[in-house]
């Protein structure tokens, strides 16, 4: 399968790096809260994984300029300026002394016409580039579905202390109620006791609740790398789902012609394979075409001579005959390198189908699950308002309705949560069947109710 060149899609990459400075600032300043479209750019330029990759990315493409060089015309000059003193015996017993200068210019051009080990070490690199290019892709679609899981984290603990302290709000005010009616004898010590005991626990459990809001928050902060104070945009009350949750085969199709990780892998390969005809090259002579111009007046041994220009144009042929086994000890390794490129190729392919189809069952069950919830909360509602008119009538105690208002905020928790689950797995599916997942973060915050909305 033929590769396209991930230069683009690098820059374009780099690109949101650029920008994204000035766009969390412009976000900041308009609106009070954050969402998930604002976090993206921000993480963007904080994640340490995705800075490291952009480094690595750039090694790789300057192994590959560097490569390229060696197959471009070398041009060199070189000058030499000389001032020579001689002494020889003269007339009469006298030594005579004289002293002159030289110089020397010269100008060379070397063009390699045949060199199989540095053209195919040139396309080792630019498949090596090319592969970075697809890692630095993948850490950055790694990124975006970790900063919607954070962040749906952080919505659902959000979510459970709000549940949790509603809850308390009412066995409290239940409570007061009951106390009042034993008080006056109307109400028996046992419904005290136990309303008692519920408040109680859910006290200690919105204490529990707060510090999975802290704890959520902090993981945020470490993505971030700043505190993680300001409000996050809510889920929607009416969400409209049109993903394509029919069947997992085309998203594994999808999945092995565009996903990064796939595509570094097999880039790999082909770098290795490069890498076993750059071996063999050892073998082969290699041919250059030099030109060279020089002009001077220094001759043997620094004497002074009439200056000369002298031009030269040659072909150098290089055989090589033996070198002590080291070519074969070369293409050994490389062919053991293109081995585990070939081995680590089909361990991605094998783990990508099965990441796929997780990440497909996963979305359909949160998708079958959000309906199934939705259904929940209407009953638990309904159950809960029978519950309070009967009450009110004597047919049914304190407790019953607190544990029917118990079983509303659970379905309520449970709803909201099948949402949050549809909208990490749905953006797992995207990353891992080779979607660009940033583009996706748009959509997902749609979702969410922002204050731009």
């Amino acid at each position: 399968m033929a590769i396209a060149r991930f230069s683009d899609k690098l820059s374009r990459g780099r690109l949101r790096l650029a920008i994204l400075p000035l766009a969390w600032a412009l976000s900041l300043g308009a609106f009070g809260q954050s969402d998930l479209v604002e976090l993206y750019f921000e993480a963007l330029g904080s994640d340490p994984r995705l800075l490291a990759a952009d480094a690595e990315a750039d090694i790789y493409q300057a192994r590959e300029k560097y490569q390229r060089g060696a197959l471009l015309p070398q041009v060199s000059g070189s000058a030499q300026g000389t001032r020579t003193g001689r002494e020889s015996p003269g007339t009469g017993g006298t030594n005579v002394r004289d002293y002159y200068d030289g110089e020397k210019y010269s100008l060379s051009l070397t063009q390699s016409l045949y060199n199989k080990p540095q053209w195919e070490g040139y396309r080792a690199a630019r498949n090596e580039a090319d592969q970075y290019a697809a890692r630095f892709e993948d850490t950055e679609n790694l990124i975006t579905v970790d900063l919607v899981e954070r962040y749906t984290k952080v919505l659902a603990a959000e979510d459970n202390l709000r549940f949790v302290r509603a809850e308390r709000e009412a066995a409290e005010k239940q409570y007061s109620q009951i106390k009042a009616r034993y008080e006056r004898k109307l109400a028996m010590v046992t419904d005290l006791l136990e309303v008692e005991a519920r408040v109680d626990r859910l006290r200690t459990e919105e204490l529990n609740a707060r510090n999975q809001v802290a704890l959520a928050r902090e993981a945020m902060s470490e993505m971030l790398g700043r505190a993680v104070d300001e409000p996050l945009a809510p889920l929607r009350d009416e969400i409209f789902v049109t993903w394509d949750l029919s069947s997992p085969d085309t998203w594994i199709r999808r999945g092995l012609r565009d996903n990064s990780a796939l595509q570094a892998a097999q880039l790999a390969v082909k770098a290795a394979e490069a890498g076993v005809r750059q071996a063999n090259g050892g073998r082969h002579p290699t041919v250059n075409l030099q030109l060279l111009a020089q002009k001077s007046d220094i001759g043997f041994e620094n004497a002074q001579v009439p200056t000369s220009e002298v031009y030269v144009a040659a072909v150098n042929l290089n055989v090589p005959l033996f070198s002590g086994g080291q070519v074969s000890a070369q293409v050994a390794e490389a062919r053991a390198r293109l081995r585990l490129a070939t081995q680590e190729r089909e361990e991605v392919e094998r783990d990508l189908r099965k990441q796929i189809r997780e990440a497909y069952l996963n979305a359909h069950s949160a998708m079958q699950r959000v309906e199934a919830t939705r259904k929940a909360v209407a009953s638990a509602q309904k159950s809960y308002e029978a519950r309070q008119k009967g009450y009110k009538y004597g047919t049914v105690t304190v407790v019953d309705v607190l544990d029917a208002a118990e079983n509303l905020y659970a379905a309520e928790r449970d709803y909201r949560q099948a949402y949050y689950d549809l909208m990490v797995e749905g953006m797992n599916l995207y990353r891992t069947a080779g979607s660009d997942a940033p583009a996706k973060v748009a959509e997902v915050n749609q979702w969410l109710e922002t204050d731009g909305a």
